[in-house]
């Protein structure tokens, strides 16, 4: 994509960021590269809240031939699993050097020169680390070709639908869906994008003066569909898109009924990139429809959904094979297919996932824990809930200073990994754990200690 040509497809006055015009935002670009080409470090952490620095650090680092690392969060745990595959980090903590380099270096950097985005090799790759069936940090390598194929993808569907409007989001961008959606697309095809975090209703009102396109998640769209705004900001909330998890058919329809249009359901993974999308307030609005350029088929035997995308990277070079995902499904007649459930214990908390299995293993190497099961309990909101057998000084400990301060203790353990909202919140300590005949946990016993 010619980046240059998108964005002074906008009027030189207009702002790309809140108060940044395209011109302005490509010199910030242009300065922090020639800085950075003169380091030697090659692969670099990229963690920034702000949206604004962080294309500024993405584009500046791609354009300075290096290797962009974006871990999930700032969890500590995380970080050190990352930790040997990272030369040098940049963030927050070096938004001073920007403004400093943009000052000096504007004179001596040519306002019309390079194009950003030509000086990225398609080949050229970011590492996108996610939770995997294992309970490791997995990471996830994308190219700059697959990520330009699924813009372009998604711009083909629904670009009209966004144009002159202003992109909001309620999710990060350090996500491959965040990372798109609330990013890379607007950006690469000249809208306007503000810079934060919307994190309550209060300030999206605050942005719905002007015509909006909100990039959301199922919990935020749940706690907010019955407030005044959809009704009072109707006509300024042009496109609402969802996704890191099921939308309830109720907060759909509520919402439909205010907008007039479902929000759009988009299903994918940071492996796979976007498959496919629906509008559930719809007649078969529980049908899936597949992207542009995805190939879908279900396999026979385990009923899992097999694709073909050009946003995978091609196994062993074969651009033809199948990737079969983690999801079961059921095709259509009409080519749509319908999700049953899952073959792993990967879930969606708050759209952010977590491997049942690593919360099972980090908790499990507490001296105080024997043995534990991990579980998802619905319910107004989906919570984590944790059945677990006490070591015999864990015992004691209970015992002695009670349930509340070996829960507390588990939750600080655990935040050394995972984000606040993946932490247990339901705690059941038992003498043994359920199991049948043959050893296999009778999951459904754990679950009703919890009833």
């Amino acid at each position: 994509m010619n980046l240059t040509k998108q964005l002074t497809a906008l009027h030189a006055d207009n702002p790309l960021f809140e108060d940044k015009t395209p011109t302005d935002w490509l010199c910030d670009v242009s300065a922090l590269t020639w800085y950075l080409k003169e380091q030697p470090e090659q692969n670099w952490l990229l963690f920034e809240h702000d949206v604004r620095h962080f294309a500024t650090f993405l584009f500046a680092l791609l354009c300075a031939q290096k290797h962009v690392i974006l871990p999930p969060s700032e969890q500590t745990g995380q970080l050190l699993a990352i930790k040997p595959n990272v030369d040098a980090t940049i963030g927050h903590a070096h938004i001073e050097d920007i403004r400093h380099l943009s000052t000096a270096s504007a004179l001596a950097i040519p306002i019309g020169g390079p194009d950003p985005a030509l000086l990225i090799d398609n080949a050229q790759t970011i590492d996108f680390y996610t939770s995997g069936s294992t309970g490791d940090s997995k990471k996830i390598t994308k190219s700059w070709a697959q990520l330009s194929n699924e813009i372009s993808d998604l711009d083909a569907l629904w670009g009209e639908q966004v144009n002159d409007t202003l992109i909001i989001s309620t999710v990060s961008h350090q996500h491959i869906y965040g990372f798109l959606f609330k990013l890379m697309w607007p950006l690469l095809c000249g809208r306007h994008i503000f810079e934060k975090i919307i994190s309550y209703p209060e300030e999206l009102v605050m942005q719905l003066q002007q015509p909006v396109t909100l990039i959301s998640s199922p919990a935020f769209l749940a706690r907010t569909c019955q407030e005044p705004l959809w009704q009072a900001y109707a006509d300024n909330l042009r496109t609402v898109f969802s996704s890191g998890g099921p939308l309830n058919l109720a907060t759909a329809t509520v919402i439909a009924q205010h907008l007039e249009q479902s929000p759009i359901e988009v299903f994918g993974s940071t492996e796979t990139g976007g498959i496919a999308w629906r509008q559930q307030a719809q007649t078969d609005g529980h049908l899936w429809q597949s992207f542009i350029t995805v190939n879908i088929r279900i396999e026979e035997q385990s009923q899992r959904l097999q694709i073909q995308s050009p946003y995978l990277l091609a196994e062993n070079g074969n651009e033809d094979s199948w990737y079969t995902t983690d999801d079961r499904a059921q095709l259509n007649d009409c080519g749509r297919f319908e999700l049953l459930s899952r073959a792993d214990r990967i879930v969606k908390i708050e759209q952010k996932r977590l491997s049942l299995d690593a919360l099972e293993s980090q908790l499990a190497q507490h001296p105080w824990v024997e043995k534990c099961r991990a579980l998802v309990i619905d319910g107004a909101r989906s919570q984590i809930a944790i059945a677990a057998v006490l070591t015999i000084d864990g015992q004691a400990i209970c015992d002695e200073h009670g349930k509340r301060h070996i829960n507390t203790a588990f939750r600080l353990a655990l935040s050394e990994h995972f984000e606040p909202v993946l932490l247990p919140r339901k705690w059941r300590y038992i003498d043994t754990l359920p199991v049948n005949s043959q050893g296999k946990l009778l999951n459904q016993q754990i679950i009703d200690l919890f009833r």
